[in-house]
């Protein structure tokens, strides 16, 4: 049974809801069906049915848009200026180191959560916190996020 699940796993769910992956019948090899009936060993990559899926991430209507409304670097203490056509809806700012790897869970990634100090009709301003022990000795990046979503 323990074979069978992983070997399961491998697999690839279509749109049209089956599976496909290595060992599944009907000639399917991870995408690539082969053709039968000559000598060669010629193989033609399947045509995908439809158009492609959207991300989840990136097809979420209605994000803020964001530019900085001052420098991008600063230092501890100071503070980070986001300008934006609709403010209300920033609930948090964090500033985060991300990870140089993707689809990993045990590489390094942090964040820090920044106090929201001033919000005008245009920007919202955030103070990165004095004490340097939490945050980071490289390069972040501050993502504010809305009340019911994501960093965006």
């Amino acid at each position: 049974m323990g074979t069978q699940a992983g070997h399961r796993s491998m697999g690839q769910l279509n749109r049209d809801r089956r599976r496909s992956g290595p060992g599944r019948e009907g000639g399917h090899r991870g995408g690539i069906r082969e053709r039968r009936g000559n000598d060669s060993a010629a193989a033609a990559l399947r045509a995908p049915s439809g158009p492609p899926l959207p991300l989840p991430s990136l097809s979420r209507p209605g994000r803020p848009d964001l530019a900085f409304g001052g420098r991008a670097e600063v230092e501890h203490g100071g503070r980070v200026v986001l300008r934006t056509t609709d403010p209300i809806r920033i609930s948090r700012v964090r500033l985060i180191l991300p990870g140089s790897a993707t689809h990993l869970a045990n590489f390094d990634q942090r964040s820090v959560a920044l106090d929201i100090i001033r919000r005008t009709d245009s920007a919202v301003t955030a103070r990165v916190p004095d004490d340097a022990s939490p945050s980071h000795p490289a390069g972040t990046w501050p993502p504010p996020s809305t009340r019911g979503g994501p960093p965006q």
